[in-house]
């Protein structure tokens, strides 16, 4: 992308003003969006294409400020930026790779190349020229990517779930050789353990299985039930209570529950993970500012305050051998469901991560 701005600034150069129909022809040639920007950051040119891009049309962000349409997360690193370099005129094209708001209200990952554009003797830019395209970020791969490795973490565990029903059942069938007569108790109990290997069995192949964004109307309640089907066996080993504390009624967001259950899996084990001693984990469920909202507060070591800010970062983690995309792919969840990741801690004192999500509406 830098060989496609290094022939615009020469064009500009030679041309001093290039129109706006050969940046619409650039734009178009090469799939990119271009824009330009005044130096206090209103956009004063969109290029024809970007609705194809980011769902806006050039009237929908002519005389807007860029930084508005930025994630919140990469706001100040990019208005810091121009800010430091915009000054150096043997220096003055740089490339970054941030989160663009589309019209829609998702994000996608851009790479963005600005070029600033100066008149003669001047030391203050006239005009910032911006090429913009999609980073082929592989979200997709990455998601999963991580469903599998959660998989293979659960694995384990799992295993241990299955083990000890498949132990009873050995049992039972072993009295019941020994003793010809129909003991009802027995197999009551016995029909209990197979319902819950089967119970085990679904949810796993379930979480493997790949899917498709299914938005529907799903109760967090029954979605965390469902997590807790796979991981009570490893709180229990970890000697962890958990402690439900639910809204009266079901709590109803629009979600796709494969997806949420991937958020709360990834986030129960980091609790778990978090606590060498035994414990508590207190899950909360309520309807708050009309939102769906479950909070997940551990007792284990913390974050250091210094760390907060890059919770969710790509390679970000304070676990010897993790690798932060896990969480990174549950803040790309959540905001894939117009929802909020908050987060609370202190080193020592533990952690709450707070998931907001829309209500579903009312039937």
């Amino acid at each position: 992308m830098g060989s496609l701005m290094n022939e615009i600034l020469a064009l500009e150069q030679g041309d001093n003003n290039l129109s706006q129909q050969t940046y619409d022809i650039f734009a178009r040639t090469f799939n990119r969006l271009i824009t330009k920007i005044t130096p206090n950051g209103i956009f004063s040119y969109v290029s024809t294409n970007s609705e194809a891009i980011v769902g806006y049309s050039p009237q929908d962000l002519l005389g807007r400020k860029f930084t508005t349409f930025l994630h919140t997360k990469d706001r100040n690193f990019i208005q810091k930026k121009c800010e430091e370099i915009q000054h150096l005129n043997d220096d003055n094209l740089f490339t970054n790779t941030f989160r663009l708001r589309k019209k829609d209200g998702s994000y996608i990952w851009i790479e963005s190349t600005m070029a600033f554009i100066y008149k003669q003797d001047s030391v203050d830019p006239v005009e910032i020229v911006n090429i913009i395209r999609e980073v082929p970020v592989e979200h997709d791969e990455l998601f999963r990517n991580f469903k599998l490795s959660v998989v293979g973490e659960l694995a384990a565990g799992i295993a241990h779930e299955i083990r000890n029903p498949l132990t009873s059942l050995k049992g039972f069938i072993q009295l019941m050789k020994s003793d010809r007569n129909m003991n009802e108790q027995y197999l009551q109990i016995m029909e209990y353990e197979i319902d819950r290997i089967e119970s085990i069995a679904k949810e796993f192949m379930y979480l493997a299985r790949p899917t498709d964004t299914n938005y529907q109307k799903n109760s967090l309640q029954t979605i965390f039930e469902s997590c807790m089907s796979l991981l009570e066996g490893e709180a229990f080993q970890s000697r962890v209570t958990i402690i439900r504390k639910f809204f009266k009624e079901d709590v109803f967001v629009l979600c796709d529950d494969q997806k949420i259950k991937q958020v709360m899996i990834n986030l129960l084990k980091n609790a778990l993970e978090s606590m060498d001693q035994p414990g508590s984990i207190t899950i909360c469920i309520e309807k708050r500012d009309n939102k769906g909202c479950i909070s997940i507060k551990d007792e284990g070591c913390g974050i250091p305050e210094e760390f907060l800010h890059k919770i969710g970062q790509p390679f970000f983690t304070t676990k010897q051998n993790g690798n932060g995309l896990g969480l990174m792919i549950c803040y790309k969840i959540i905001e894939e469901h117009n929802g909020d990741i908050i987060v609370h801690s202190k080193k020592g004192m533990g952690t709450t991560f707070t998931i907001t999500l829309p209500l579903a509406a009312s039937e």
